[in-house]
């Protein structure tokens, strides 16, 4: 019984969709009056092409900020304190909590897909550690570290 159903899955697995004709696009034209016209209907072939995915290996990208943009957030490391630019006005603060301050006033209108922190290639992490963690505090994960 078992090999009866499983001959049986499998013939209806197999022949499932095939006719005895070629199969037929579902698109057809219209015209004036938007009547499908059958006789415009015509044959496709089922597409075989696999989806590949490519991963690119390249971590660095070149984009130019446009200041005058305002729909963008920015944090620009200057020593040991900040410098923000945000709705086209610029912000200096000499604290991280300051920085933290500004930001939960400000979190309402900050474009969460445009977060740059501007800093040079010099600047070690401990720098940038105290501003990734109050980004973290203000779950900002999708943000650009953009170079002088």
């Amino acid at each position: 019984m078992r090999y009866i159903f499983l001959c049986f899955i499998f013939f209806t697995t197999t022949c499932l969709g095939q006719k005895k004709g070629k199969g037929h696009s579902t698109k057809a034209k219209a015209d004036s009056t938007n009547q499908v016209q059958p006789d415009t209907i015509k044959e496709v072939k089922p597409d075989t092409a696999k989806a590949v995915t490519y991963l690119s290996t390249e971590s660095q990208t070149s984009k130019k900020i446009y200041i005058n943009d305002t729909t963008f957030f920015a944090v620009h490391i200057i020593g040991t304190g900040y410098e923000t630019i945000l709705m086209g006005s610029e912000k200096k603060f000499a604290t991280d909590k300051d920085l933290n301050d500004f930001i939960t006033l400000n979190k309402p209108i900050i474009n969460t897909k445009k977060i740059f922190i501007i800093t040079s290639p010099q600047t070690p992490y401990e720098t940038i550690k105290p501003l990734l963690e109050i980004f973290k505090a203000h779950q900002f994960f999708d943000f650009k570290i953009v170079r002088e």
